[in-house]
């Protein structure tokens, strides 16, 4: 398995695509924006693109690659939003397995930071969306929603081994171990604007 992180300045936001060697297929994960660097990861490593897989519906992690993807390509889109997926693929419903480019996508469904949140587990890497960035959990729009993501994350995220890679929608790599250590879920503050919930030390 290959990993070639692309980070969108338009949206901040990070994408991925994941290449199987040996069967020369691909996924991307979250396709921010596709730009011609994307394209050329693609086809100079002789891949085929056979499935898109969206983290959850805040168009900066899709609004501006899925439409340029779907006009090159004919992958099938794995979204917790139909108005996502459409006719092009396959809306993602609790927790599944998606046997994919020769790879078992273990999908994972935590929501709070926004409905439809999910994460995407390949072999030992875990991609995050906005769930989770390094040291911190995804905003909530209320105390309901982020004890609800604490509690997904307890039991879908970190119950996996330290070594694990996590990739997040925003921000850099990061492992489950140093999350282990630096993120707290289960006590909350509400900021000044009353809509981002964010953890701390006591």
């Amino acid at each position: 398995m290959k990993i070639y992180p692309h980070y969108s300045p338009q949206g901040s936001v990070n994408s991925y695509l994941v290449g199987n060697e040996v069967s020369k297929e691909a996924l991307i994960i979250d396709p921010g924006k596709i730009t011609g660097e994307v394209i050329n990861h693609i086809e100079k490593n002789g891949y085929t693109l056979v499935g898109v897989f969206i983290t959850h519906n805040h168009i900066r992690h899709y609004g501006y690659g899925l439409p340029t993807l779907l006009k090159i390509y004919n992958p099938r889109v794995y979204a917790a939003d139909q108005a996502l997926v459409g006719k092009h693929g396959k809306m993602l419903w609790g927790d599944c397995t998606i046997p994919i480019a020769g790879f078992s996508v273990e999908c994972f469904s935590v929501p709070g930071h926004s409905p439809d949140s999910y994460l995407f587990k390949i072999d030992n890497c875990i991609f995050t969306g906005d769930s989770l960035t390094a040291g911190i959990t995804g905003s909530t729009l209320h105390s309901f929603a982020a004890k609800t993501l604490a509690e997904q994350l307890e039991k879908k995220l970190f119950i996996h081994d330290d070594a694990l890679l996590l990739f997040p929608g925003h921000d850099p790599p990061t492992t489950i171990g140093a999350e282990r250590k630096f993120t707290h879920l289960s006590i909350f503050k509400v900021d000044k604007s009353m809509v981002n919930f964010i953890p701390y030390k006591k």
